[in-house]
């Protein structure tokens, strides 16, 4: 089922990624108005981590000891500025991923932490320093997957997110993921990725 997913991932996501490398040579040849395809990029890295977000979710090998009290995968969307595509993104997922594992999903848009932690976090936005500091804490302390579809995250201490090469891979952070205690999948873990 694993070698299964990870094939499914590169073959579904290769699409956002080709769009992604045609992007490149217009950034740098359209200077100031490169702003504006600089957040399409951003916005197709979000696209392309939706289908590789729940894929990870699903390949926890303790996600079971983090359900809600129903049995329910909960997910937060987080988002610092960007709540209309934190909603956009929570709306995507609920049509997407209705089961994870063969368990309910329940999907929500969060700025700030809740009592009760969820199964995993997917960051919309870029966050600062700080913020983004206290969500790997919260990650970390909780034992929860904290993905980002930027890379420059996972290298900030993130526990995972998408690396892109020939191929689009799960990218971990090596020293989060230990800290967190999140056991993945093996052989995920052999196709995958990460920043020591």
């Amino acid at each position: 089922m694993v070698k299964l997913l990870v094939y499914r991932f590169n073959v579904e996501i290769m699409g956002y990624f080709l769009k992604i490398l045609r992007l490149f040579p217009l950034l740098w040849l359209m200077g100031p108005v490169s702003i504006i395809c600089a957040q399409e990029v951003e916005d197709n890295l979000v696209r392309i981590s939706l289908d590789v977000f729940p894929k990870l979710v699903a390949v926890d090998l303790d996600m079971k000891n983090k359900l809600s009290e129903g049995g329910q995968i909960r997910l937060q969307v987080f988002y610092s500025q960007k709540k209309e595509l934190a909603l956009s993104v929570v709306q995507q997922l609920k049509e997407r991923y209705p089961n994870i594992a063969a368990l309910p999903v329940q999907v929500e848009a969060r700025s700030a932490f809740t009592a009760d932690p969820p199964t995993a976090i997917f960051l919309v936005e870029r966050f600062q320093e700080k913020p983004l500091r206290n969500l790997i804490n919260y990650g970390i302390s909780n034992g929860i997957l904290v993905f980002s579809p930027f890379k420059e995250d996972v290298d900030r201490g993130v526990t995972a997110g998408i690396y892109l090469s020939v191929r689009i891979l799960p990218y971990f952070n090596h020293e989060t993921l230990k800290r967190s205690g999140i056991n993945m999948h093996k052989i995920l873990l052999k196709s995958a990725k990460f920043y020591e």
